[in-house]
């Protein structure tokens, strides 16, 4: 319990700091999506059970329906208007989606904290690397002024999502591997 405690503390201070960051950089949205994560993870540390829903949906014992589901959603979103209304609606509901089904899941039987940790650890190493490089990044754009000769991230990615084609490719990785999360989350290694 007070692994998961500390675990909680760390997770709202980045959370914390990231808004912090957002508001600087003069993204109010992106900051308050991040402020608001950190007090639903505060709520959660301190009333954890007595706010979870009892019906949370939980995830499908097979791969597959997902599978279908991100391919399905990845070529609406690849083949629509990149900044259109599809976009708007659908990207949000998949995070509200996310939302509702990793917040209430359950271990599978026999699966101990630290196993999950160890199965989540690969995609924190590969989540902090990127996250420090577009951190980097932009600080040595702010301070250069030179936006192209250290390109963050997300500047590298924006002439590949403008092919429609390999944006709806891009879309379906990025939610297969939202849904493999989930499941390595809950400790599930079945197909």
């Amino acid at each position: 319990m007070l692994r998961q405690t500390r675990v909680a503390s760390w997770s709202m201070l980045v959370l914390l700091l990231t808004g912090i960051f957002h508001l600087v950089r003069g993204a109010p949205l992106d900051a308050v999506l991040f402020f608001g994560m950190g007090v639903a993870l505060a709520l959660d540390a301190r009333f954890g059970a007595r706010l979870a829903a009892p019906d949370v949906p939980t995830l499908p014992s097979r791969t597959w329906p997902g599978v279908v589901v991100a391919v399905l959603i990845g070529l609406l979103l690849g083949f629509a208007s990149r900044r259109g209304l599809a976009a708007h609606l659908v990207i949000p509901a998949i995070g509200v989606a996310t939302l509702a089904l990793g917040w209430g899941q359950r271990d599978s039987a026999g699966v101990t904290p630290r196993q999950r940790l160890l199965r989540l650890s690969r995609w924190v190493v590969v989540a902090l690397v990127l996250c420090l490089w577009e951190l980097v990044n932009y600080l040595i754009q702010r301070v250069t002024g030179r936006d192209f000769a250290h390109p963050a991230m997300s500047d590298l990615m924006d002439p590949l999502l403008d092919v429609r084609p390999l944006r709806a490719g891009l879309v379906t990785l990025w939610l297969l591997g939202g849904i493999a999360l989930l499941r390595l989350g809950r400790g599930s290694h079945r197909d």
